[in-house]
């Protein structure tokens, strides 16, 4: 296979100069040269366009303009990875026509007064070398950002499939006025939200967490979600739906990764919640001002085949009742770089439920946007580390009207 030349162009008006240049060059035993020369700028700038020369030398003193304005005109045209190596050289031994050679772009300065074979063919190698290398980088550096690009376009879509699997609106339940919201980390998320519709007008509430955020998560929030509605057709039992939702979790990630899930049934003809939670818990801010924080008794999901059991609990929902479900990445949004103890760092439960108190006469949409608000309030980032998920269910006073 043949091996191409290096181009080397001789910027240098002394004719004595340049055939010293080239004899050393056609001397070179190891490498394969491919001359080009110029007496003038005008004609060495005719011959980098025309013939692209991996590196030049070049002359400072030249009839027409100097080697510094070449550089300028190099600089503007090429970017740093087009731009050939230059080497720049001049009679004059000055440190400061040195110095402004490198700063326009020269890989290395030579003074000819002192200048031998061997200098002047080390300098080439390594400053063409050099070269390479940047050039080399860049490429690498541009097809790694290619694939990111590539990859950050995939997690868009993919992102916009799992929002797009999220309920668009609230049900219109008789009674009740309910909102939630979902805001990920990323581009996908792991936190997820349902509506599911029951027999005989009840409603499935879906609260799940997965942890981490990413990717990962968010095909196993994906995942969940459609077992959690798949076995609801056949199941009644919301400790039933987990018991097998759980199954088929371990079986997928055998006990790799765990979900946080609670799962209720909503029956808005006595206000009556039949729930199972899976280390997800709920919080009841009674109309009287009590808060009541529901904990839950199992643990997550995928931990293990057998670990979730069928236990369902049971609560009834008073006019004025919120029913309230959130994720840690709200309550453990947290602020950044300041000198206070963590727990006084984060948003916490406390901050959110004395939110809502205040503001419990507004509708439950109103309540959900403004809680995630007054998150990034305290924080004071516009972005956050976890996914930041809610529901809230408002048993409103006259069970025959729901908000408009």
């Amino acid at each position: 296979m043949s091996v191409r030349p290096m181009r080397i162009l001789i910027i240098e008006d002394c004719d004595e100069d340049r055939d010293f240049y080239k004899r050393l060059l056609l001397q070179d035993a190891t490498h394969h040269y491919a001359i080009f020369e110029a007496d003038t700028g005008q004609r060495g700038w005719e011959v980098i366009f025309g013939e692209q020369p991996h590196c030049i030398l070049l002359d400072y003193r030249l009839p027409d303009i100097d080697g510094l304005q070449i550089l300028d005109k190099l600089r503007e045209s090429h970017t740093a990875v087009e731009m050939p190596a230059v080497v720049f050289l001049t009679s004059h031994g000055s440190e400061n026509l040195a110095v402004a050679a490198m700063r326009r772009g020269a890989i290395d300065y030579l003074a000819k007064a002192t200048l031998t074979g061997e200098e002047l063919l080390g300098c080439i190698r390594r400053v063409v070398a050099r070269k390479k290398n940047i050039q080399r980088s860049k490429r690498n550096q541009e097809k790694i950002l290619r694939e990111l690009n590539n990859t950050m376009q995939q997690l868009r879509v993919a992102g916009d499939i799992q929002r797009a699997m999220l309920p668009k609106q609230a049900p219109n339940v008789p009674g009740f006025d309910i909102a939630a919201g979902c805001v990920p980390a990323e581009a996908t998320g792991g936190d997820f939200f349902d509506y599911i519709p029951m027999p005989d007008g009840r409603l499935g509430l879906v609260m799940g967490d997965v942890v981490g955020h990413g990717v990962g998560p968010a095909l196993l929030a994906t995942e969940t979600r459609a077992y959690l509605r798949a076995f609801s057709r056949n199941l009644t039992s919301p400790g039933a739906v987990l018991v097998a939702t759980n199954q088929l979790i371990y079986a997928d990630t055998s006990g790799h990764r765990f979900v946080t899930l609670f799962f209720g049934i909503l029956d808005p003809t006595d206000r009556h919640l039949r729930f199972c939670g899976a280390g997800h818990r709920a919080f009841v801010l009674c109309s009287t001002g009590e808060v009541n924080q529901i904990d839950s008794e199992q643990p997550p999901l995928g931990l293990d085949v057998d670990l979730v059991q069928e236990r369902n609990r049971e609560i009834t929902l008073r006019p004025g009742d919120i029913f309230l479900l959130m994720t840690d990445g709200i309550t453990e949004s947290a602020r950044a770089g300041e000198q206070i103890p963590w727990p006084e760092r984060m948003f916490g439960k406390h901050r959110a439920i004395e939110y809502l108190q205040k503001n419990r006469g507004k509708p439950a949409e109103d309540l959900v946007s403004g809680l995630f608000r007054k998150v990034r309030q305290f924080t004071k980032q516009s972005t956050h580390d976890d996914d930041m998920t809610m529901m809230i269910v408002k048993t409103l006073e006259d069970s025959t009207n729901t908000p408009h």
